[in-house]
């Protein structure tokens, strides 16, 4: 809801090109507004948001002159802004500098993660620092930067059961220890005749 005291006209052209240059569409916006205010304001306080990247999410700012200019009193105010599509990083991080995975997006381009890599091996499933996991076999939408690590599948088979814990690649991790009355338990092995023990 835009929320002012006065009642101004005024228009904003935004014209929006992808990463190579080409016009992807060009829109007018008819806005009504404060005066004595920039257009970067007016355009804050009717999209209720704080920074241009959260109001042309995915596109960055061409030329940022347009939005420095004042809303007139007269309602004659009208500016254009340039817009591109930005691009976003894919990194599946590694311990050493260089990344296991790196890939350039275009937002909402829609990627799907390698379900093995090398140095890793079979990968289950990627984990993001926000918490977010991501199938290696499932398509997804790029919508920012992302930064991923790499997760195996430990499975634990107990008395007919699949118990399954994800561990992130190069950190160690504690299998758990199950409970049964009148019973004390031994260990995990890889097999249940032959099998090593997982220390």
């Amino acid at each position: 809801m835009w929320k002012t005291a006065t009642d101004t006209p005024f228009r904003i052209r935004v014209c929006k090109t992808n990463v190579a240059g080409d016009k992807e569409i060009e829109e007018v916006l008819h806005l009504q507004g404060e005066t004595n205010c920039s257009v970067r304001q007016a355009l804050f306080d009717f999209y209720e948001m704080d920074s241009l990247e959260k109001v042309f999410h995915g596109f960055k700012v061409v030329d940022s002159n347009p939005l420095n200019t004042t809303i007139r009193r007269d309602g004659s105010t009208e500016v254009t802004i340039h817009l591109q599509r930005k691009t976003y990083r894919v990194i599946v991080m590694s311990e050493t500098e260089k990344p296991y995975y790196e890939k350039e997006c275009i937002y909402e381009e829609e990627i799907t993660l390698p379900t093995e890599l090398e140095g890793v091996g079979n990968v289950a499933r990627y984990s993001s620092e926000n918490g977010m996991n991501y199938s290696g076999d499932l398509p997804f939408s790029v919508m920012d930067d992302m930064t991923l690590v790499p997760q195996h599948s430990v499975c634990y088979w107990l008395d007919g059961q699949i118990e399954e814990q994800f561990v992130t690649h190069g950190k160690e991790t504690e299998a758990f220890t199950p409970e049964e009355k009148g019973y004390c338990f031994d260990g995990w092995y890889t097999s249940k005749r032959t099998g090593c023990e997982i220390l």
